[in-house]
């Protein structure tokens, strides 16, 4: 990180571990995108990462407007149907399981592992719906999806 990017990010009160990611990769960097799992078919019992869980359900897909409404705002457009009067369960991709793979299973039966992943505030210059009080309504959390096996 040059002088002029720290200095930019002491300006704007950024922490300097956020304006890193303007850094270019390092050898470290690409060791651990080389080791990355490749996504597979299988859900192996013995590779569970920290706060894995499973669901078994349809995934369906539901395309966004491309109009600013609360729908769009909560960005809920995969889920994960469960059944027995259970709410839908909604998904996002991961580096395993990007978005795109995830809106090919639509309407299909599937097993899945996924990671909670909790919802991100609204940025201040973003436009956003409010609550009673005033305050930015809150998006959903998400799955991040890790494996998945089409039943």
């Amino acid at each position: 990180m040059n002088a002029v990017s720290l200095t930019v990010c002491a300006l704007l009160g950024l922490a300097v571990a956020a304006c890193s990611s303007t850094t270019p990769a390092t050898s470290k960097d690409s060791a651990e995108a080389a080791t990355a799992p490749a996504p597979t078919e299988e859900m192996p019992e013995s590779a569970a990462a920290p706060g894995e869980v499973s669901y078994e359900g349809t995934l369906h897909y539901k395309e966004l407007p491309a109009t600013k409404s609360v729908e769009a705002y909560m960005g809920v457009d995969l889920t994960l149907d469960r059944g027995d009067d259970q709410a839908p369960l909604p998904l996002t991709g991961s580096d395993v399981w990007p978005h795109d793979r995830l809106v090919a299973l639509d309407g299909k039966r599937v097993s899945l592992a996924c990671v909670m992943k909790e919802a991100t505030p609204p940025r201040p210059d973003e436009q956003y719906p409010t609550d009673m009080d005033g305050k930015p309504l809150q998006r959903p959390a998400k799955c991040a999806v890790l494996r998945v096996v089409e039943q």
